[in-house]
């Protein structure tokens, strides 16, 4: 389909009209690979170049599966905590080294623009946390518990594997972590950062106690915005997105889009508006007035 020119109507939504060229010229790329490939073992009466291009997907799609399937299966769906609709599982080092380290599934999805070769780094900073649920011993264990999980949603669709979760922490170490983070004045505002620290077109995350927020320089007028810090549909942190077409802030996780002037969701599959904020510049320091809102919307926060 790509190959032709044509994208499907769910795909429409969501892939921005700029990269719908490189979409189809991709997919022509790889088929015209695929094409020379054949006509070459065809014209050089050899197998070699056939099998240097098709038999590494064939013969390691196995081990895809294997370490695929497990990372979400039976789990609970539509929650936004990924503790409870992912697994982190131990692997063998040859197996990781294939699969990227995706064997840290729920550190990925918690931060998804840490690379892959970080994430064993990152599974240590989160577990030390301890706020992590225990990581499965090896793949026998998880598949002991998924398969018969999966048994019973063919007859229970709405059964599901829960995931026990650690205790919240105690109030006296939440209040000591959040301890360093800046206080707004008493109108609201708060600095989010120095001029200079956001080229145009560019945007930065900063915190206010246990909530997030995002303050954009935006590029075509060269004023200042900003809004919540996560998307209203799957929690991500915005800033670990794309400033796209000058005004629009493309989630991480989903592709979903806000216009950051106004809040408005622009792209599926965001559909809440995100809250925005008023701005102002002092002595080369950027505030935001975090409270009260400047127009309605949605933040996210986790209490």
């Amino acid at each position: 389909m790509h190959a032709r020119g044509e994208l499907s109507a769910p795909e429409r939504t969501f892939v921005p009209a700029s990269e719908r060229a490189a979409v189809v010229f991709q997919a022509r790329a790889f088929l015209a690979i695929y094409a020379a490939t054949v006509v070459w073992s065809l014209l050089s009466r050899s197998p070699l170049p056939c099998m240097f291009i098709f038999l590494p997907y064939s013969l390691g799609a196995w081990h895809f599966v294997l370490t695929g399937v497990f990372q979400h299966a039976s789990l609970e769906q539509d929650v936004l905590d990924h503790r409870l609709n992912t697994r982190t599982c131990y692997v063998n080092a040859i197996s990781g080294f294939i699969y990227w380290n995706m064997q840290y599934h729920v550190e990925h999805h918690m931060f998804p623009m840490v690379p892959y070769y970080n994430l064993p780094e990152l599974h240590a900073v989160l577990q030390a946390g301890g706020q992590m649920p225990e990581p499965y011993a090896s793949m026998w264990s998880v598949y002991r518990e998924m398969i018969p999980a999966l048994i019973k949603q063919t007859t229970d669709p709405d059964y599901c594997t829960k995931r026990p979760l650690p205790p919240p922490l105690p109030e006296a170490r939440v209040a000591e972590l959040r301890k360093d983070a800046g206080a707004p004045d008493a109108d609201g505002w708060v600095a989010a950062c120095d001029f200079g620290d956001v080229a145009p077109g560019d945007m930065l995350r900063f915190e206010v106690g246990n909530r997030s927020y995002n303050v954009y320089h935006a590029e075509d007028d060269g004023l200042w915005y900003a809004t919540a810090g996560k998307c209203t549909h799957g929690a991500a942190y915005l800033a670990d997105g794309l400033v796209v077409e000058k005004t629009l802030v493309e989630c991480p996780k989903h592709n979903g889009c806000f216009d950051f002037k106004t809040g408005l969701p622009k792209r599926l599959p965001v559909k809440t508006r995100l809250a925005t904020y008023a701005t102002k510049v002092e002595a080369g320091v950027v505030h935001v007035q975090v409270a009260p809102r400047r127009k309605g919307g949605r933040e996210l926060a986790y209490e």
